[in-house]
């Protein structure tokens, strides 16, 4: 964080460059169907899903998994991790305004019951802000949440079914 931030840039900015130049690979390969590009990750590659997918739309599904938080909370605790930091980015909006760019993309948002990372009252305002955003695209049927009673673990359990549906489209 401290590199990146001497540099002018952030962490965030360096892992999008690398997400990109990993979804170019991708499509120049031979034997990879450039148009079912899916992303999965958890916590930080949770949080990384999110941004790639919002950013860029060759990702076609998404499943973020354990970053179901918002900076804000976050700032307020002071327990933010410097990858995953954003200048500027509450005078605009938050987590939940980044994961709604994805929409009407089938989107997969994991959430563990016993997450410590993730305050569910702050998650459930999320989620109330991105299923509006689905709901404006004409797309609900294309958001998914997975509750699942454990903690910062990826469960795949929503992501498979939804997986495989799309691939076979």
């Amino acid at each position: 964080y401290m590199c990146a931030t001497l540099l002018g840039t952030t962490v965030v900015a360096l892992h999008l460059c690398d997400m990109q130049a990993a979804l170019d690979v991708l499509q120049s390969l031979n034997f990879v169907d450039g148009e079912k590009l899916a992303c999965a990750g958890l916590s930080l590659g949770g949080r990384m899903t999110m941004m790639i997918s919002a950013m860029d739309p060759r990702v076609k599904v998404a499943v973020p998994s354990g970053c179901m938080n918002l900076y804000q909370e976050r700032y307020q605790s002071l327990s933010q991790c410097g990858a995953q930091l954003i200048p500027g980015l509450l005078r605009y909006g938050d987590t939940p305004e980044i994961f709604s760019l994805i929409a009407p993309r089938p989107m997969v948002i994991e959430i563990g019951a016993r997450d410590k990372l993730i305050p569910h009252e702050w998650a459930e305002r999320g989620l109330a802000r991105i299923r509006k955003a689905y709901e404006a695209a004409g797309a609900m049927d294309q958001l998914y949440i997975e509750r699942f009673d454990d903690g910062h673990i990826f469960s795949g359990k929503v992501a498979s079914d939804v997986l495989q549906k799309w691939w076979k489209e």
